[in-house]
């Protein structure tokens, strides 16, 4: 997943999974700001008033956070790796 300030958008396999009216979606609330103190950071499952929720189902083979938007080029060449 990769969020731009806008949009949200799904990755599969290094390649924008691509679903009309699905992915990419709208964002443009903006994501949780935790303020100073920060936030739990969730994977898998959302957190709605107090409830963990959503939960994903399948394997995650890795994760990594950065400060910025990745590139779909650098998107892809990470899943090469």
């Amino acid at each position: 997943m990769s969020y731009d300030g806008i949009s949200g958008y799904a990755w599969l396999n290094g390649n924008l999974d691509i679903r009309p009216g699905l992915n990419p979606y709208s964002i443009a609330g903006g994501l949780f700001d935790g303020g100073e103190s920060g936030s739990d950071f969730t994977v898998g499952a959302v957190d709605r008033s107090g409830e963990t929720g959503n939960f994903f189902t399948g394997k995650i083979a890795g994760l990594a956070v950065y400060r910025r938007a990745l590139t779909p080029a650098e998107i892809f060449a990470l899943s090469q790796l």
